[in-house]
């Protein structure tokens, strides 16, 4: 027996709630690992000034990898901004009937960006590891 009506309004509605916290949460752990990166950049820049040493490769290494992670959650939140414009324009178009073609490309185009997102990201989070370790290795020898 199929049940239509209220109950299907409810998992509707969970499940908008599911997709705004997911994307909540995704934009919270980004925006908190943008935040980390740049102040292990900021040390990294600022360590050598206070303290000269010949041997700095630990620095030099953390300071690239801050700033490479950085472009790295940048890109992660222009290519969802995209994504968003992209289905925007489709829904203030709704009216225009899209090809087969447009609608393959349209997928593709966002398979494509997921996936980079799903790269980007847990290489974001290692890179903070390491420039983590890295940083505590230089303040502890």
């Amino acid at each position: 027996m199929l049940v239509v009506g209220p109950l299907m309004g409810n998992f509707d509605d969970r499940v908008k709630e599911v997709t705004d916290r997911t994307f909540s949460a995704m934009q919270s752990f980004w925006s908190a690992m943008l935040t980390a990166h740049t102040v292990l950049l900021s040390v990294a820049v600022a360590l050598p000034a206070i303290s000269p040493s010949p041997d700095q490769w630990q620095i030099k290494l953390v300071g690239l990898l801050a700033t490479a992670s950085i472009f790295a959650l940048l890109f992660n939140f222009a290519a969802l901004r995209m994504q968003y414009e992209a289905i925007g324009v489709r829904l203030h178009n709704y009216e225009l009937e899209l090809t087969e073609e447009e609608r393959r490309k349209d997928i593709s185009t966002a398979l494509w960006r997921n996936r980079l997102i799903r790269v980007v990201e847990p290489s974001a989070a290692a890179s903070l590891l390491v420039e983590a370790c890295l940083l505590m290795l230089v303040l502890l020898r």
